[in-house]
């Protein structure tokens, strides 16, 4: 560190991917911390993940800057990892970097505040304000996968059948003989789908407006390598005034390699395979001005392609719900349908607890924005407090990865701790 700064003691909230990229990033400044992580482990919403559950990026494009993992050849052959292959991963990251002497493991924190007679931070992890560790910094890094988004359908008490979250399910084979209507069309709906036509009765897909533009994992199988690996915004669209244009271009060149491909190797007969991406390049081109790759999210995982085309005899697009029955479902289209349970894949609210039920009201305040990265700078110091307490994770880019992206920002808080950076 430069002469000029000192060492400071930074609590670190939330022992994901971000808790501890900062905790290493703090520690290669020459600061010290302390993590605090409510389960008995680390890795963080991957470790409640459902079954089988596979990353939508590639390890070229998820892992840390300076952390290839142990499965070396990982670059010469890249490729999606699980869920549970990203949690070993995250431990062998502790492991090399040495981090789990910092980490609390079954230590909720309860509330912070800053205590201005000391000008330090405090955090309390008991109910009856016994056990308190005082900081100079805060970092939050609890996720935002924490508070379910579930949606209120009208008629909703009526209904005699289950309504869940993602986060409730964990196992595919609950979805077994069971007629089920799944809600969203980002990643995680995309599987749930899948699975839910692969094991259930009938499967309806609801979305209520366009999906995403989607973008299948691998470019035609795994032999092509990781889509995510050639899907620059940049490349894809410069100018950026082409963009349509360009997402026109590039969807009726794949649909021409494709048939091209089957002429000459497959006699001009199309696979399943082949359908699949058929089907989904067909998607896309239908709703190319309202989502291309230019908008605000995709769908980087063509398993809602898969579903409506291998299990096309029990799997149903539908429109937006308008109403539920004792055992229906009635939809904007005025069509019915019998479910057993209706799986919401509409994502999670952030929260802070632990700053929301402060006695300070500015504390109070600035937990309420937070909850918005956009009202942070950088999506992660909020203007009125500055990098006393600060929000690493809670970016999240349309393409991309998203710990590349805290890492940079852990990075950087650690530099402005040594004030080798500074605020504007």
């Amino acid at each position: 560190m430069s002469g000029d700064c000192h060492k400071l003691h930074v609590g670190i909230i939330g022992c994901g991917c971000s808790g501890l990229v900062t905790c290493k990033e703090l520690l290669d400044e020459g600061h010290t911390s302390t993590i605090f992580e409510k389960s008995n482990c680390l890795g963080g919403l991957y470790t409640e993940a459902y079954q089988e559950g596979v990353f939508v990026s590639s390890h070229l494009i998820t892992m840390f800057g300076d952390f290839v993992g142990k499965n070396a050849d990982i670059l010469e052959h890249p490729r999606m990892l699980t869920f549970s292959e990203y949690v070993e991963y995250l431990n062998d990251y502790a492991e090399h970097f040495h981090l789990n002497k910092y980490i609390k493991f079954q230590t909720e924190v309860k509330s912070v505040w800053k205590d201005n007679s000391i000008n330090k931070w405090k955090i309390c992890v008991s109910e009856n304000e016994d056990e308190i560790y005082i900081f100079d910094r805060i970092a939050i890094c609890s996720g935002v996968y924490k508070t379910k988004n579930l949606p209120i359908f009208k008629n909703q008490e009526l209904f005699q059948g289950k309504i869940k979250h993602l986060k409730d399910i964990r196992l595919y084979e609950e979805f077994s003989n069971k007629y089920t209507c799944i809600v969203g069309s980002g990643e995680s709906a995309s599987d749930m789908i899948l699975s839910a036509a692969k094991y259930g009765k009938k499967a309806y897909l609801s979305i209520r407006n366009d999906h995403g533009f989607l973008i299948p994992r691998y470019i035609h199988g795994t032999e092509y390598g990781p889509a995510d690996l050639d899907a620059s915004r940049a490349h894809h669209s410069i100018p950026r005034a082409w963009g349509v244009l360009h997402t026109y271009i590039d969807l009726l060149n794949s649909l021409f390699k494709l048939y091209i491909r089957c002429l000459i190797y497959q006699n001009g007969r199309l696979t399943e395979q082949d359908q699949i991406r058929r089907t989904g390049i067909y998607m896309n081109l239908k709703q190319v001005h309202t989502s291309n790759i230019w908008t605000t999210f995709g769908t980087k995982n063509s398993n809602l392609v898969e579903a409506l085309v291998t299990y096309k005899h029990k799997c149903q697009r539908k429109p937006g719900i308008r109403e539920l029955t004792t055992n229906s479902i009635i939809f904007d289209d005025d069509t019915e349908e019998y479910v057993d349970e209706i799986v919401c894949c509409t994502g999670f609210k952030n929260s802070f607890k632990f700053l929301e039920e402060s006695y300070d009201s500015n504390l109070k305040r600035i937990a309420k924005e937070a909850t918005v990265a956009h009202n942070l700078y950088k999506h992660c110091i909020h203007p009125d407090i500055g990098d006393e307490l600060i929000w690493i994770g809670f970016a999240r880019p349309s393409l991309g990865a998203v710990p590349p992206v805290i890492e940079l920002q852990a990075r950087w808080f650690a530099l402005l701790c040594s004030n080798k950076c500074k605020l504007p």
